[in-house]
């Protein structure tokens, strides 16, 4: 009888010394480990952003577009589909369409199909009332 009440606390004593213990990992909030995120990738990608031609519409509107719903949004989908959207768009704007490869209407179409897909459903299945 003796070992098992020393055995019992003893796990009482182990448990209540693991509940002391500081966590190995603070949990961590999406504001956080965005802004860790974002800063990590520009530091990495400084190089790539410099071939950027921020000053044409056709390519930096959709390069902005890209970098800064992707931490916004905490969504990499949203940015690049929105990018790929607004690279298209501008191109048809200006009379370019005959420029866009046609695996660029391909990506871009399925990116609209994408976006419009959560408001179609939503018109088509509205909330249960209640």
């Amino acid at each position: 009888m003796m070992s098992r009440d020393l055995s019992r606390e003893a796990a009482i004593e182990e448990e209540e010394a693991v509940d002391k213990a500081p966590p190995a990992a603070a949990p961590r909030s999406d504001f956080d480990t965005a802004l860790t995120d974002t800063i990590r990738g520009l530091s990495s990608s400084h190089t790539l952003i410099k071939d950027i031609k921020v000053d044409d519409v056709e390519d930096g509107l959709p390069a902005l577009l890209t970098m800064i719903l992707m931490p916004l949004t905490f969504n990499i989908t949203v940015g690049i589909g929105a990018g790929f959207i607004a690279w298209v768009f501008i191109k048809v704007v200006k009379g370019k369409w005959a420029d866009v490869h046609w695996l660029m209407w391909l990506v871009a179409g399925a990116f609209v199909i994408y976006f419009l897909t959560g408001w179609l459903t939503g018109l088509i299945s509205p909330a249960p009332a209640g």
